[in-house]
């Protein structure tokens, strides 16, 4: 075969694997529903009082905001939640997380009514840290004032569940130390209003609250590190992708980019070869790598820079 016909031949095969790949290397969206539940010592969900500095409610089965009176006295109720978010990847680009809480059919707080009064509230984003168990109304955690969202009451009152877009809020929440979930509390601390919804210890697991959450992550050359076919692996170091052959094969390496350019060749055959990152830019490549005393067979890798 001449020359000509083996270089065209040799860009057919890479166009072909190029759009192979990249159909097939979209970036991953995920969809996924979050309970507040972690273990049955452990509920992530829990109500305060503030009559109370002594205990909470942490295996109530009302997850409620409150203003009332009690032996003519006012007092205030608020809710804490929190979402594991541990199976969710750190560089993930959040698309939407929607909050659901479903109204409860019978409460024991409120006259047992559900919706009192202004029952508007805030959904605030919590700043400091806190344990189920551990937490009373006179340590209970700050809250970020400039990342809250209002729910008015007309929008919800006559519903029995309600979804809240916390998109941006939860979004912020993926670095670990920042995940410490979601203050409720009514609008108008005032007597006589209230919005109790069932927590996650109210019977009927169907009404426990929820975060749906969307999310996106990017295809990188970690998805693809340390993969390897029959004859090469590759290799994510720290300044360099590594590409080493199999049992210590000999090979001549050639690198191409998405236009089906040669960006490195190797000098020589070699057992593997190095290239600086900073030397590549973003995108899909191909590796060809040639067994010149195997009748110049050539073996293919495909990885992503992202």
């Amino acid at each position: 075969m001449d020359t000509f016909n083996v270089h065209v031949n040799r860009l057919i095969l890479l166009l072909f694997l190029f759009t192979l790949e990249t159909s097939m290397a979209q970036d991953t969206t995920t969809c996924t529903s979050l309970g507040a539940r972690k273990t049955d010592v452990d509920d992530l969900d829990v109500a305060l009082d503030d009559g109370d500095c002594t205990t909470n409610y942490q295996s109530w089965h009302e997850m409620v905001c409150l203003a009332w009176t009690a032996g003519g006295q006012t007092i205030i109720d608020r809710s804490l939640i929190k979402f594991d978010a541990s199976a969710i990847p750190s560089n993930a680009t959040i698309n939407s997380a929607i909050l659901k809480l479903h109204k409860h059919p019978n409460p024991t707080s409120a006259n047992g009514i559900a919706f009192n009064g202004d029952c508007s509230f805030w959904v605030q984003q919590i700043n400091s840290s806190w344990s189920p168990s551990s937490v009373k109304w006179c340590n209970q955690p700050s809250v970020n004032l400039n990342n809250q969202i209002g729910i008015s009451c007309s929008s919800f009152i006559n519903s029995d569940s309600i979804m809240i877009d916390v998109t941006s809020m939860f979004a912020s929440m993926l670095v670990p130390s920042n995940n410490n979930g979601f203050m409720i509390r009514m609008m108008d601390e005032s007597p006589y209003n209230s919005a109790t919804f069932a927590s996650q210890n109210f019977s009927n697991s169907s009404k426990w609250p929820s975060l749906d959450v969307c999310y996106t992550v990017p295809l990188g050359i970690h998805d693809r590190a340390n993969r390897s076919n029959q004859f090469l692996q590759i290799y994510d170091e720290e300044s360099q992708i590594r590409i080493a052959s199999v049992n210590q094969q000999f090979f001549e390496y050639k690198l191409f980019d998405m236009s089906a350019a040669m960006v490195y060749q190797s000098n020589g055959l070699g057992r593997e070869f190095s290239i600086s990152k900073i030397s590549l830019s973003k995108g899909l490549y191909i590796l060809e790598a040639t067994k010149r005393a195997d009748n110049a067979t050539s073996y293919y890798l495909k990885f992503v820079i992202q």
